[in-house]
């Protein structure tokens, strides 16, 4: 449950990704538009989700989308001075409730308790969310308060089962690793124990407890939908602390942005502090007002910042400076009879991020008999007769999630062939090379029922869905190349695909047992973290208070828009969220009395 408390005193904090200013006290603010009325998908008969879809009047395929989830308790109308402003600024906002909240309602009721619990419920909302985003390109997720770990169990499903195209997430004066000082949470486990008691006088006596102490003690409106504050205590109670870690860092790369009041009377600072030194570095917005729900007192500069956020990462999302040179090999195929003719084998393994969160395998089989092949991740795209080609050149163009644009070209220069990659019009030559490869033997392969790629080991069998990464420089790159023995699985149905210059035999039963990973849990071997998360600064020599980095005091601090900007600058037109050189932090110093001087800039990722 919440108490209210006054927060201790909080240290001057500063971000180099702000741009928002705490204002005068303004006039009250006028209410907002009505929300549009809800929509319904049914979830495998346990329960329904429902949903408001609101979207801008120029909905294009860059388009971001953000997806709103509340508190606990809490519905979408917790959004309602948030969502018009977000429109206005051209974001489509999906808002929905969870399970047990709103007209979202658990239909399996035998399993009632099991569907609105904290994790089960997320589970159930992601599933029905894959069936309203599917198509959609740049999704955003944002959790305000406890819908905070509802947010990042959301991405972290999706960073094993990959079926929503997620680009972000924004947490919302969220709650982070450890229950904070409001939750009590003694009183809501004796509450959750009374709920599954299985004695209806012990269950009822909970449920008019429960709405007593929101709507009387803690003076919450009361909204009138059946256990709508139960399902609330439902989900505190079965917080998993641990889950929520574990999310964070499957999710370290996924670029972030937070915001909070320093007096918030529910969570205290510091968990906002712990969360943001783990989630990938980004905007943080700290306000000196505005309490718990800023998503209200402070909805208009959390609109602007988070739509120039938002599109600033879709912009580099889907540009050619964003994409990265892994691999490349040029072969020659061996003979292995008729099914396997001889021929020329070109590779190129590219990424999508620094830190490798998108990797993928382009081949191009040359064939003696007088064909082209071409592969992707294991899948062929193409295959062409050289009779069929008029003229001295070959070009194939292919749609990389309808957001890359892969050109192979193969020219004809006197008894030679030229063999050019361009990728979103930059030529392979010219794209940087990224600090990491993938582990030996490891290669991607295209998953048919999830779209998706997963990783394949040729030797082990093993699969496995995150990209497995060596640095680059501890990695043998230039090691003499072996002859192939045999080729690429034949679950693909591509019987003659060479997938790597280094393959190794794989026997008949193993190819017939490989299959695509299950879980997050199954062949996970150990993976070198390429770039650790921003880390705040805990200490400044010298300097009698504690200084925090990435984070913003409105009134104490200059305001940067990235380190490579001019402090005047507005926005994050230039902040590339996946380039280092934009997380490095500036520490203001105490002006002294006879020697006006500022502390050098602060490189955090060295930190």
């Amino acid at each position: 449950m919440h108490c209210f408390f006054s927060p201790p005193p909080s240290p001057q904090l500063i971000s180099n990704f702000s741009t928002a200013t705490d204002g005068a006290t303004k006039p009250r603010r006028p209410p907002p538009p009505p929300l549009p009325e809800p929509s319904s998908i049914d979830v495998d008969g346990k329960c329904t989700i429902e949903y408001i879809d609101v979207r801008p009047e120029h909905l294009t395929a860059a388009t971001p989308t953000l997806v709103l989830i509340h508190g606990a308790p809490g519905t979408y109308r917790d959004f309602r001075h948030l969502i018009p402003l977000l429109q206005d600024r051209g974001v489509r906002v999906l808002s929905l409730n969870l399970p047990g909240f709103g007209g979202s309602e658990v239909l399996d009721t035998a399993n009632y308790y099991q569907h609105i619990s904290a994790f089960p419920s997320v589970q159930l909302t992601y599933k029905a969310m894959q069936n309203v985003l599917k198509g959609t390109k740049n999704v955003f997720v944002l959790g305000h308060s406890f819908g905070g770990h509802a947010a990042v169990h959301f991405t972290g499903i999706n960073a094993d089962e990959q079926q929503i195209n997620i680009k972000g997430l924004v947490l919302l004066a969220a709650a982070g690793y450890r229950p904070h000082s409001a939750l009590v949470p003694r009183l809501n486990d004796a509450l959750w124990q009374m709920l599954r008691s299985g004695i209806p006088v012990l269950e009822t006596a909970s449920k008019w407890l429960i709405k007593q102490l929101f709507t009387r003690m803690y003076q919450f409106p009361d909204p009138g939908f059946p256990d709508y504050f139960t399902a609330g205590i439902v989900r505190c109670a079965s917080a998993d602390f641990s889950l929520f870690a574990k999310h964070i860092e499957k999710n370290n790369a996924l670029p972030s942005f937070l915001a909070w009041a320093k007096d918030d009377a529910l969570i205290e600072e510091e968990i906002f502090l712990d969360v943001s030194a783990k989630c990938h570095p980004g905007p943080r917005l700290a306000f000196e007002r505005g309490g718990h729900n800023i998503q209200k007192t402070k909805a208009a500069i959390l609109s602007d910042e988070m739509a120039k956020w938002m599109t600033n990462v879709v912009d580099v999302w889907s540009s050619d400076m964003y994409v990265r040179r892994v691999k490349d090999t040029h072969g020659s195929l061996l003979s292995d009879g008729d099914e396997r003719p001889p021929g020329t084998l070109l590779t190129w393994t590219f990424a999508f991020g620094l830190n490798g969160t998108n990797v993928h395998k382009l081949e191009l089989r040359d064939l003696e008999k007088g064909e082209f092949v071409v592969v992707l991740d294991c899948r062929e795209l193409k295959r062409v007769n050289h009779e069929d080609i008029h003229g001295d050149m070959w070009e194939f163009e292919y749609d990389l999630e309808d957001q890359h644009e892969l050109d192979l070209v193969v020219t004809l220069v006197g008894d030679n062939k030229v063999y050019d990659f361009f990728i979103d019009g930059s030529s392979w030559s010219d794209i940087s090379e990224t600090e990491f490869v993938l582990e030996s033997g490891w290669y991607p392969v295209y998953s048919r029922s999830r779209s998706a790629v997963y990783f394949r080991n040729e030797t082990t069998g093993n699969t496995q869905w995150e990209a497995p990464l060596m640095s680059r420089k501890d990695s043998h790159v230039n090691r003499p190349l072996q002859p192939f023995e045999q080729v690429s699985p034949g679950s693909q149905g591509l019987e003659d695909l060479v997938h790597d210059m280094h393959a190794v035999s794989v026997s008949k039963q193993q190819e017939e047992t490989q299959e695509e990973p299950e879980s997050e849990h199954e062949h996970a071997p150990q993976l070198i973290s390429m770039k650790q998360p921003l880390q705040p600064v805990q200490e400044v020599p010298e300097v009698s208070e504690v200084q925090e980095a990435n984070l913003l005091d409105f009134s104490e601090v200059a305001v940067y828009s990235s380190p490579v900007n001019n402090p005047q600058t507005n926005g994050y037109e230039a902040f590339d969220p996946f380039n280092p050189a934009t997380h490095t932090g500036f520490i203001p110093q105490k002006q002294e009395q006879n020697n006006q001087q500022t502390q050098p800039p602060v490189d955090l990722l060295g930190i």
